[in-house]
This record gives structure tokens, C-alpha cells and sequence, in this order.
């Protein structure tokens, strides 16, 4: 039972510890206005952005043609 203790202690530690550095990365999606188009890899990251959201279910990548089928037929006029 004292192994058991020691070893959730151990764990427990290392766990504690190694979330220190994960917390203090700044986030690579957003990216502040006036920075948006100073460079090329800012204007990269954006682009690659934009195709992520296209590509979702919900647009480009499915439901949003699928209700363009069901609004009407192509010898309708909407």
C-alpha cells in the first residue's frame, strides 16, 4: 500500500509540474488585425485558415451544397 502511495504521489507530481510551460503558449489562431497582412508567413497562416473553415461539414465540405439542392430544382427560379 506504501508503493501505491508513493507512486500516485510521484505521478501526480509530474503531471503537476509539466503542465507549467504548456499553459504560457501564446495561440497561433488568433492573430491581432494590425498584424494580419505584415508579412508573408502571417498572410500564409491566414489563407491556410480560411481553406480550414471552407473545408468544415457545414460549409464548402457538404451541408451547404446540399441545401442548395433542397431550396429548389435548376428549372425553378428562386
Amino acid at each position: 500500500m506504501k508503493t501505491y502511495k508513493y507512486l500516485f504521489i510521484a505521478v501526480l507530481s509530474i503531471f503537476w509540474t509539466g503542465c507549467e510551460n504548456k499553459l504560457e503558449i501564446n495561440p497561433t489562431d488568433n492573430l491581432p488585425g494590425e498584424l494580419a497582412l505584415t508579412s508573408e508567413a502571417n498572410v500564409a497562416a491566414i489563407l491556410i485558415g480560411v481553406y480550414q473553415e471552407m473545408g468544415q461539414e457545414d460549409t464548402y465540405g457538404g451541408e451547404l451544397q446540399l441545401m442548395d439542392d433542397l431550396i429548389g430544382t435548376t428549372e425553378e427560379v428562386n
